[in-house]
């Protein structure tokens, strides 16, 4: 009777179906309509869309700049969404190029329907951030034994500023001291610019953010 009782009891909970307690896209069935299945059988399984992370593989070369708790853009499929690194492996593993990288994990903040669980996705880091600073293109940036510095336009001939970088993006670098906003700093310089020449300031379009920036036409 106690059998019965509890096969009863299973068929009322299951009459008008099954709902998961979570959000998600069905990603195996495992039984066939018309079959039977014993209790602890697994009929089906399901992917959550309400708990999404990204896995990534960092070398030792970002290790440095990543931690927990960091803001992330992730982008699938064209929409982007909110993430946060979440875990970061103290293990290092060889990936299929045989270069040890260390394993993190990045969970959205926001996801959606939209999701497509099992495809690539791109993962942007917002490693550091900086307000209201000066800025330059990372070209106009020169490099020798003494530091970094910069060629600027002033009174019609070419001068070196010493200049003192923050961080950097792709394309734009910070600029904590040795240029002021109205500057006009030389892009394009070639070997043949040195010091002390006569130049022609060519203005470019400012965007805002940076010095301004000119390309120099050498004089006599």
């Amino acid at each position: 009777k106690l059998t019965a009782k509890q096969t009863l009891d299973g068929l009322t909970k299951v009459q008008d179906g099954v709902k998961a307690d979570f959000n998600g896209i069905i990603t195996d069935v495992k039984v066939v309509n018309g079959s039977t299945s014993a209790v602890g059988t697994p009929v089906l399984e399901e992917q959550s869309l309400d708990d999404v992370s990204v896995d990534l593989s960092v070398t030792k070369y970002d290790l440095d700049k990543i931690a927990k708790g960091e803001k992330a853009v992730v982008t699938i499929a064209g929409n982007d969404y909110n993430g946060e690194i979440t875990r970061i492996d103290q293990m290092a593993v060889k990936n299929a190029s045989g270069t040890p990288v260390i394993g993190a994990t990045v969970t959205l903040k926001n996801p959606d329907d939209k999701i497509y669980l099992g495809v690539e996705a791109k993962v942007v880091v917002n490693c550091a951030e900086a307000k209201d600073v000066v800025t330059l293109p990372i070209e106009c940036i020169n490099t020798d034994q003494t530091g970094d510095f910069v060629y600027v336009a002033r009174n019609g001939v070419l001068t070196r500023k010493d200049v003192k970088v923050g961080i950097s993006s792709d394309e734009d670098v910070v600029i904590k001291s040795g240029v002021s906003v109205g500057d006009q700093v030389v892009t394009g310089v070639t070997s043949a610019m040195t010091e002390g020449m006569k130049v022609t300031a060519v203005p470019q379009a400012a965007d805002g953010s940076a010095a301004g920036t000119s390309s120099a036409a050498a004089g006599n």
